[in-house]
């Protein structure tokens, strides 16, 4: 059955069909229109042949068939933009199968060939159409032009009623969604003169073009284009990336009240348009066609807009829909399979881009509201205006943030600039500096001396996993590096080696502890805990000592005096405690201010794992002949602790937990790392364990820590209201555990969207090790970063030194891999003082050019000096 009929085999009907009929073949243009640069894109398949209609050139074969790419992408066709992904049948990019007659055959000959249903009068008449099948619309609908001037003619048009069975003739050229054009028979007889006359051409042509993704609809029966095979993989593979509440369901108009189904289509359809745009040359920042790069870049952020921010798509995550359109466009076109690579690459860094500009633009806009006077209702037109040209934000999107501020945006204001001078529109507004630059302060003071201490821009209101909290810019030490981290949740990322190693010991300790009779998992996993916590969370209610350095915001992610980032996943052992858990395992993202090398990074991943025991859990399971002993604590505590106790605890408890927690993580890491690896256990220190130890494993050669552990101080149990257990903890980095067991060099490629990387692990079980193969052997860029302290720094450099990470992190992002520290002095006379950073520059996936990492450096210089006053060497 013809519903059967993939694409692919219906495209390839249609040519063969013709060449049966002695048509060449020749292949599509690019969208480019070489041959005009009066026109953007070819919209028309007949566009490549004007030309020789023109009797400019000579044709290659008096009758030619093709399949033509085509874009429409505004001007004439603007209306059929907005339509697109609200009806079932607007494309921005479409393909053109046509055939054509150069002065060989016309009408009669043309006619009979096609069937049944639709053009001149009479011959269809004479082939047996009805009459009441046969529709004339004048010169609006049946008269075909290229553009003002040129050959045009008149056209008969074959149009479908996808429901059958009635008259449907009055629903034609209508826009009806089931009554849709599908052929269009041009008979170019004319030469349209400027004056509007019609010359009669010497030779006759036809040009008959049928619209690609319409046909594919009509044979595999389908209402809409969009469910055919052209579109459904690429919208399966936005959902693999989506938050969306439901899968595509193919609604329209008020059945898609939240606009989930339209933004499906949009970000499918617009992803097309680009992919074939790029790999026919354009791109996104082409000073010699900035007309078709200002289209194209409309386009991208038009699905990237509809895919992040109405579908919930991940950042970054554009160009993994690009192989999947290749997939189903590069056998036909054999330019888009070869550009692929640039593609990908080129969306990668426009979305990194566009992200950046809007970031920055939702924060000054954010600025300017609230710098806004109480008493003032109205939003200046101007800001909008500033907003909305320079960091492609759109203004419906500020009116709807001006409304929730209870604001009106002076669109008035705003249409006046629009409409000025383009030279002068830009010498007044294009600068991004007006943005703060003219925003009028309420307290100027107020604002300088937040200016000082504030180290990035804190937002004025912060959410994060379904809280809430007004940050305090004093203690807001927050960067967008950090922010755009927070979206991505590894563990969740299946193919990601992080994901594997957590499911791997989630499985151990499900398998090898369960509860008394068998039926449920010892351990409770939660894995769903608030990232934001407070500040007693993280550090008081562990015990951790007031001047301890990992307090410092040097160290640790604030948001306020009382919340920050959780620095480790023990900030929720004390509340499961008092929940009334006793045994556990909390597994989660956790971020800190750290060093920039190949083993660490803002944010990693850890496990953390407790377990309580009462007096017959703990004795009946390590001692059966202490099995009736009643008390786990010394009846008379011992005046001071031991290295090897707790006050309170017996010789027998403390043995007995020390043998509970060591016989667990032996068995984890004979689990994780084969039945014969050797172990050794090492004593340490930690706030809120004791005795407290690192157990190490001797692997390809050296010994590695895994993990540390101990025994729970006792009186974090008594607050958490389990004072009459005893209990031991442990936690271990599972990009520790992954970069040994994987044998993945640099702790930044567990952040990587390379297939080089994903696919090594793509349809691994979680028991299965494998050995990473490089993809990249890409050479490393250094260069130093050399500045004087301004004065207030002098005393501070610690502090100084997690700001110049993040500033780092933040313009550098994945690009860096790794700052060292490595000179500082004090010249005498002037009592100033200096610092040196090496910054290593790599990237795992492509080479860095010099010019490209030139331009990282200058900037991170230029923010440096405008955050901090430091004065560079």
């Amino acid at each position: 059955m013809l519903s059967t009929f993939g694409s692919k085999e219906i495209r390839k009907s249609f040519v063969d069909f013709f060449l049966s009929k002695g048509h060449t073949f020749v292949p599509s243009s690019s969208v480019i229109p070489s041959w005009d640069t009066n026109i953007d894109f070819v919209y028309a398949g007949v566009q490549q042949f004007t030309d020789i209609i023109k009797g400019g050139t000579e044709a290659v074969a008096p009758r030619v068939v093709n399949s033509q790419k085509c874009l429409r992408l505004g001007g004439s066709h603007i209306k059929d933009i907005e339509l697109v992904g609200r009806d079932g049948y607007h494309h921005s990019f479409f393909e053109m199968l046509g055939n054509w007659s150069f002065g060989d055959y016309f009408k009669r000959r043309h006619v009979p060939g096609l069937g049944t249903d639709e053009e001149c009068r009479k011959i269809w008449l004479d082939i047996g159409v009805p009459a009441g099948r046969i529709l004339p619309f004048g010169m609006k609908d049946n008269f075909w032009e290229m553009s003002g001037v040129g050959p045009c003619g008149p056209c008969s048009e074959i149009h479908y009623d996808r429901i059958g069975g009635r008259d449907a003739s009055h629903l034609v050229n209508t826009d009806h969604p089931m009554v849709v054009e599908i052929w269009n028979l041009v008979f170019i007889q004319h030469c349209k003169e400027a004056n509007g006359v019609l010359r009669p051409l010497s030779s006759k042509y036809i040009d008959c073009g049928m619209g690609f993704e319409r046909l594919v609809s009509v044979v595999q029966q389908k209402t809409s284009n969009y469910d055919t095979d052209l579109f459904t993989p690429i919208i399966h593979e936005i959902q693999k990336h989506t938050a969306a509440t439901h899968q595509y369901q193919g609604r329209f108009g008020d059945y898609d009240k939240d606009g989930i189904d339209a933004a499906y289509r949009i970000t499918s359809d617009h992803m097309r348009a680009v992919t074939v745009a790029l790999s026919d040359g354009i791109n996104f920042s082409d000073k010699n066609r900035r007309k078709n790069t200002r289209k194209i870049n409309e386009l991208f952020k038009r699905a990237t807009i509809y895919g992040c921010e109405v579908l919930g798509m991940e950042r970054m995550s554009m160009n993994l829909l690009v192989p999947i359109i290749v997939q189903q466009l590069g056998e036909t076109y054999p330019e888009i399979e070869k550009n692929q690579h640039g593609v990908v690459e080129a969306v990668r860094v426009e979305e990194e881009r566009l992200w950046k500009q809007r970031d920055e633009g939702m924060r000054h806009l954010k600025e300017m509201f609230r710098t806004q006077p109480p008493i003032s209702k109205v939003f200046p037109g101007k800001f909008a205006f500033i907003i909305v040209q320079n960091y492609r934000i759109e203004l419906q999107l500020v009116k709807q943030m001006a409304a929730h501020r209870g604001l009106t945006v002076d669109e008035t204001e705003y249409q006046r600039l629009l409409l000025l001078p383009k030279p002068e529109r830009t010498s007044c507004f294009n600068s991004r500096a007006f943005c703060l630059s003219n925003v009028p302060n309420i307290n100027e003071s107020a604002d300088c001396r937040s200016a000082v201490v504030r180290r990035f821009p804190s937002p004025a209101l912060f959410e994060l996993d379904g809280l809430q909290i007004v940050p305090d810019p004093d203690w807001w030490n927050v960067s967008e590096r950090i922010q755009t981290l927070l979206s991505r949740r590894l563990l969740h990322e299946n193919g990601n080696p992080l994901n594997l190693l957590k499911r791997r010991i989630v499985t151990f300790f499900d398998t090898h502890y369960r509860n008394p009779r068998g039926s449920s998992p010892l351990f409770t996993v939660c894995e769903g805990e608030p990232r934001l916590v407070s500040v007693f969370d993280n550090f008081d209610s562990l015990l951790i000592p007031a001047d301890h350095p990992s307090r410092r915001t040097s160290d640790t992610y604030y948001t306020n005096r009382d919340y920050c980032l959780r620095a480790h996943t023990s900030a929720h052992q004390f509340r499961l405690l008092r929940q009334g858990l006793d045994n556990f395992l909390v597994i989660g993202d956790v971020y800190r201010r750290d060093e920039i090398d190949r083993t660490h990074f803002p944010c990693f991943h850890q496990i953390e794992g407790v377990r309580l025991y009462a007096a017959h859990e703990l004795y009946g399971e390590q001692r059966p002949d202490l099995s009736r002993m009643s008390s786990l604590f010394e009846e008379t505590p011992v005046e001071e602790r031991s290295e090897r106790r707790q006050e309170r605890h017996t010789f027998d408890t403390t043995k007995s937990l020390e043998a509970q927690l060591k016989g667990t993580l032996e068995s984890l890491c004979q689990a994780l790392f084969g039945p014969n690896v050797l172990m050794r256990w090492t004593s340490c220190f930690f706030p809120f364990t004791h005795p407290s130890y690192e157990l190490e494993v001797f692997f390809n050669g050296k010994w590695l820590e895994v993990l540390g552990c101990g025994i729970i101080e006792q009186k974090l149990l008594d607050s958490a209201g389990a004072g009459s257990k005893v209990g031991w903890a442990f936690g271990l980095g599972l990009e520790r555990l992954a970069m040994v067991l994987y044998q993945i060099p640099d702790i930044r490629l567990f952040w990587s969207k390379d297939s080089g990387f994903l696919s090594q692990f793509a349809d691994l079980r979680p028991d299965e090790v494998v050995k990473y193969k490089p993809f990249s052997k890409q050479p490393q860029l250094p260069m130093d970063l050399s500045f004087w302290l301004p004065d207030q720094k002098k005393q501070i450099g610690d502090s100084l030194r997690a700001d110049v990470y993040d500033v780092i992190r933040s313009l550098g992002g994945d690009l860096v891999e790794q700052v060292n520290l490595f000179d500082q002095f004090e010249n005498k006379k002037t009592g100033r003082k200096s610092q040196t950073y090496r910054i290593v520059y790599r990237s795992m996936e492509r080479p860095l050019s010099k010019d490209e990492v030139n331009v990282i450096h200058k900037a991170i210089e230029k923010e440096l000096s405008e955050k901090f006053g430091i004065e560079i060497r």
